[in-house]
């Protein structure tokens, strides 16, 4: 069974995807942690995300592979992403003054946001957002179900992001690519001859 590295920490979206694949598992710190892991052989592949429905690209994880890796995207991993809000047990929702979450996450779930009322708070991941919050009655978090369990938190609202087909795609990268099985997308990466603004550096589509 391949061992896998992922962006941790544990309970949050990208340990999902990576569960696909294996269950064996390591999170890193960083999107170049896992990189270095697959690239040094530390792990045989690597899940990182990629680009979000609502959000858009990952830009850390493009510019990594465009310029400093030489790996290869083994398969992709789309994943439908669903939104808690998870605040300690006994609180209310006209208890909650904050949030917090990735920016990602809060950026998914900006109209929830709004409506509520809430002062958003950044933090590294959805795990973290858990852990800022235990014993802060007027706190929320917006992670996923495995934190609210990891971090003994009660889900006071579901599905809260802004549009309900919320999905992020998650790259496996290993060291070699995949057999060819007829069913297989390419990704290119090229630059243009004028130095003008383009959207990503990544194509994708069936071939």
């Amino acid at each position: 069974m391949d061992v896998i590295g992922y962006l941790g920490p544990e309970g949050i979206f990208t340990e999902e995807a990576a569960h696909r694949l294996s269950k064996k598992l390591i999170p890193f710190d960083s999107i170049i942690d896992v990189l270095d892991a697959v690239k040094d052989g530390k792990v045989d592949k690597g899940v990182v995300p990629i680009e979000n429905s609502i959000e858009g690209p990952v830009g850390v994880t493009l510019d990594l592979l465009a310029h400093e890796y030489d790996l290869c995207i083994e398969r992709e991993i789309i994943l439908k992403v669903d939104h808690y809000l998870l605040a300690n047990r006994g609180v209310k929702l006209r208890e909650l003054t904050d949030v917090y979450s990735h920016p990602q996450s809060l950026a998914q779930c900006h109209k929830f946001i709004e409506k509520m009322n809430l002062k958003g708070h950044s933090t590294s991941s959805t795990a973290a957002a858990a852990k800022i919050i235990k014993g802060k009655r007027r706190s929320c978090a917006i992670g996923t179900l495995k934190v609210a369990r990891l971090y003994d938190l009660e889900i006071l609202a579901e599905a809260i992001q802004d549009y309900s087909h919320n999905m992020t795609r998650f790259l496996a990268i290993a060291l070699h690519d995949h057999e060819f099985t007829g069913f297989d997308k390419t990704s290119i990466l090229f630059t243009l001859a004028e130095d003008r603004p383009f959207s990503s550096p990544f194509f994708t589509f069936l071939g």
